[in-house]
C-alpha cells in the first residue's frame, strides 16, 4: 500500500499516517514508501544531483558518448550492488543520487567512492 504522508508540526518533515515513518531531515516534497518495505531513500539533495547530471552529460558527450562494453558494464553494476552505499530496490547510489545501471554505462562516468 502506497501511503500519503501528512506534514508534521516541523516544515519539511512528513510522517506516515500508517506506519509512522518520517524522514529525518527536512524536504520540499513529502515521501511515498510502501509501508513496511523499507525506509525512505537518502539521497543528496536535489540542486547537487541535478549539478552532478548536467556535468555528466557534458563529461559524456566530450566523450562522443561513449558506452563501455557489456562485460564492463556488468562489472560495474555487480561493484554497485554490492556496495553499502547503493540501494538495490531503487537501483540508486545513497552517496550521488544515480542510478547505478545508468551511471555504469557512460566509458568516462566514475564510481563516487573510486570503485570503478
Amino acid at each position: 500500500m502506497k501511503c500519503p504522508p501528512i506534514p508534521t508540526d516541523t516544515p519539511g518533515i512528513f510522517r506516515c499516517p500508517e506506519c509512522g515513518l518520517q524522514n529525518p531531515r527536512p524536504i520540499s516534497k513529502p515521501f511515498y514508501h510502501q509501508c513496511g518495505t523499507r525506509e525512505p531513500i537518502e539521497l543528496p539533495p536535489l540542486k547537487t544531483q541535478v549539478v552532478s547530471f548536467l556535468k555528466s552529460m557534458a563529461e559524456l558527450a566530450g566523450d562522443g558518448f561513449r558506452l563501455v562494453e557489456d562485460d564492463e558494464f556488468q562489472r560495474r553494476v555487480a561493484i554497485c550492488e554490492s556496495c553499502d552505499t547503493f540501494d538495490r530496490r531503487a537501483g540508486r547510489c545513497r552517496k550521488c543520487g544515480c542510478y547505478g545501471k545508468l551511471k555504469a554505462r557512460g566509458r568516462v562516468w566514475k564510481c563516487p567512492k573510486g570503485k570503478w
